[in-house]
């Protein structure tokens, strides 16, 4: 009863002329935005001055298919509102003490608070629990855990959970809805956004403290920053707290009608998921302090030196009151560990067998761990830490330099350079929790246990047997390094005459120690390396072919077809068997950046002014795959030349030869304004394609990267770069 009504005009709107669409409706989405400032100024004395400045801001998208919206929302489950409101504080105190020594204070606090509500409470009110069939009855979902206080409607889609597939396949959706906000799904989904209500809060604080002292030639600075960041927001979920469905078509289940659609309407599904938790929140937290010491230094009338240092004491994230679930490979134990049921023929049916006792169960359980082959939970190596995990690096120092320099003394040319290094954040502070579903501290096994149910019904849910399925972790060290940022610059500036300044110089900078880097074939990924991946050439081999090991003998063609899926090859292969990814806290990413900057600028003058620019340039990242020597990993990611151009030209006044009321508005005080922008180039973008290519992974293997470097060069030719050359 809650679908939507089938539309004939939804079968004409199908671009492919499959008749896949059956519904068409228009939605809106409202913007609102609101800004409001007040700035009062009062000085407190004759050598103090202060300011209070308040700000509060309102934006928020309303309707269907906004940023952050229930999944139905796109095809007219209710609408809802996406909101964003801040507000802040900040206030200055400057005290002269003499005219060569001030000091300047500032305090400042702003809270933002992101949520998602509905709009239309009725419409609402029918999405939640208890459900009516057509007579009107309650259809009764049983739970798991009973963790669904808010009476959500479980999620439902119409496929099966990442890592299953049917053994013998029925129909499909096949239909694609034609709109961006269905997020351009195949089959249609219907549920809420996994946080829903989603309610974030983030509470900035600051102070900031800087003196400066005139003493002759000399004028000296230092100061101190703190800043202080708490982000609550709930985090999101693998399969939720009211459960997750998937009506996918298995005709080997003794439930499936061979269509999904037609299972949903009898209650049978392929499987149900349901988080052991309700609504996770996280607490991040975080403290920064930074104190500085500077000198602006005039030798002589045409050089100035600049010279100076900035310290970092970059606070790590934690979580208040939580328990951060961190694997460490010292806590596992292999024989704590559940035993994954492998794909296998038995007497020429396709069967879930433990490799180990050989005790046979049905197909569907493949995957899954056996009931029998542990005690309390199937997951070893998880260790807890509460609230924090990270300890607190050494304080960084970050020098600078930099000088002026007059050339000829004519006030006409100028040299300018300097260096410097500064450190940042290596995390934000969403992810110190649940970052994605089934990733994070706050998903870690057992404090987040995700079970499955195969090949059962509604009105049997409370009975049936719940499984478990590998489940992704993070691991890495309690220390860190914080990224650090080398600037530098070197440039001339000449006075042309006429109002035209000339600037040539060349700028550059470098990052170390990025943090999270990416490892291809994990791409998504917010944590880096995987140190549970399978090594290359595991699966398939250039001397051997397809490893008899690990192909599923129950997939079509037998013995030579496809591969066991990822997580029973980690396991078959010595990783750690029980988990998904193990993702490594990582700080090996690298950028780099050089370029020739030139610009030439007219300031206004005789009616006429213009600015134009030319940057040649080049950045580079250095993207850490597991398994590639990180030098053959270079990717330029900018385009080599850019060209910036504005101008402005006061047109002759005509009015001034007919000088009358219609002349003035109508000849008079014209202005003509344009600017554009000039690329040229592309960037190198890093990719692998194979001709011919073997069955499964052509690479080897099915996680944790390519063996090699392939590069599209400009005329569309891969060059494939193995490591042995």
């Amino acid at each position: 009863n809650l679908f939507p009504l089938p539309d004939p005009r939804g079968f004409g709107a199908d671009p492919s002329g499959s008749r896949g669409f059956n519904s068409i409706f228009n939605v809106q989405l409202n913007r609102p935005n609101d800004d409001k400032i007040l700035r009062v100024d009062y000085n407190l004395g004759p050598k103090t001055t202060s300011y209070v400045r308040l700000l509060q801001d309102y934006q928020a998208q309303d309707g269907f298919g906004g940023t952050v919206n229930p999944v139905g929302g796109a095809w007219g489950q209710f609408p809802a509102s996406y909101h964003v409101q801040a507000a802040g504080v900040v206030g200055t105190v400057v005290h002269t003490f003499s005219p060569t020594l001030v000091n300047e204070f500032t305090w400042g606090i702003n809270r933002g608070k992101q949520g998602v509500d509905p709009i239309d409470s009725a419409a609402y009110q029918k999405s939640l629990l208890p459900l009516k069939d057509a007579n009107g009855q309650t259809v009764s979902l049983p739970s798991l855990f009973g963790v669904n206080t808010q009476n959500l409607l479980p999620t439902i889609h119409f496929g099966f959970p990442t890592g299953f597939s049917a053994q013998s396949a029925g129909q499909t959706v096949t239909g694609t809805t034609p709109t961006p906000l269905a997020g351009g799904s195949t089959t249609p989904t219907f549920g809420h956004d996994p946080r829903w209500p989603f309610v974030g809060t983030d509470t900035v604080q600051s102070i900031t403290d800087k003196i400066t002292w005139i003493k002759g030639s000399h004028t000296i600075k230092a100061g101190f920053y703190y800043e202080r960041m708490a982000r609550n927001v709930a985090v999101y979920e693998t399969y939720q707290p009211q459960g997750t469905f998937y009506f996918g078509s298995d005709k080997a289940s003794p439930v499936d009608t061979g269509y999904p659609y037609s299972n949903l309407a009898t209650g049978g599904f392929y499987a149900y998921g349901e988080d052991n938790r309700s609504r996770q929140i996280n607490h991040a937290r975080y403290n920064q302090e930074e104190w500085f010491v500077q000198d602006t230094w005039k030798i002589n009338r045409r050089l100035t030196l600049d010279y100076g240092a900035r310290f970092f004491v970059v606070g790590p994230l934690y979580s208040v009151g939580a328990q951060l679930g961190i694997f460490q490979g010292s806590a596992y134990d292999p024989k704590a560990t559940g035993t994954l049921l492998l794909p296998a023929l038995v007497n020429g049916q396709k069967a879930a067998v433990n490799p180990v006792t050989g005790t046979v169960y049905p197909f569907v359980r493949q995957g899954t761990f056996d009931p029998l082959s542990y005690k309390g939970s199937p997951f070893s190596g998880v260790v807890q830490y509460p609230t924090s995990f990270f300890h607190t690096p050494p304080p960084q120092i970050g020098p600078k330099i930099g000088l002026a320099w007059d050339v000829f003394g004519n006030g006409k040319t100028a040299l300018r350079t300097g260096i410097g290094i500064t450190y940042g954040r290596p995390w934000n502070v969403d992810q110190i929790g649940a970052v994605t579903a089934g990733t994070g501290p706050l998903a870690a096994p057992p404090n987040l246990l995700t079970p499955l149910i195969l090949n059962s019904s509604i009105s049997n849910l409370a009975g049936a047997q719940a499984v478990f399925t590998p489940q992704n972790v993070l691991t890495g060290s309690q220390d860190f390094r914080p990224p650090s940022v080398y600037n530098w610059s070197f440039g001339v500036q000449q006075d042309l005459g006429h109002g035209m300044v000339l600037e040539v110089a060349y700028v550059g900078n470098v990052a170390h120690r990025i943090a999270n880097s990416n490892t291809l074939g994990q791409t998504g990924n917010a944590f880096g390396t995987d140190v549970n991946a399978v090594a290359p050439l595991t699966t398939w081999t250039p001397a051997g072919g397809p490893v008899k090991k690990y192909l599923d003998p129950t997939s079509s063609g037998g013995g030579t077809g496809a591969f066991y899926s990822t997580n029973l090859i980690r396991a078959l292969a010595g990783g750690y068997a029980g988990f998904g990814g193990v993702y490594d806290y990582t700080f090996i990413g690298e950028s780099y950046y050089d370029a020739l900057q030139t610009s030439l600028n007219k300031r206004f003058s005789k009616g006429l002014q213009f600015g134009v620019n030319y940057t040649w340039s080049k950045t580079i990242l250095y993207q850490h795959y597991q398994w590639v020597p990180d030098q053959l990993n270079k990717n330029v990611t900018s385009r080599p030349h850019a060209v910036n151009f504005n101008f402005g030209y006061d047109l002759p006044n005509l009015s001034q030869h007919w000088n009358n009321a219609v002349t003035r508005h109508l000849l008079g005080d014209w202005r003509l304004y344009g600017n554009g922008t000039i690329f040229y180039g592309s960037p190198l973008t890093i990719g692998c394609t194979a001709v011919s290519a073997p069955i499964g992974y052509w690479t080897g293997t099915p996680t944790g990267g390519i063996p090699f470097r392939c590069q599209m060069n400009s005329n569309n030719i891969a060059d494939m770069f193995l490591p042995s050359g």
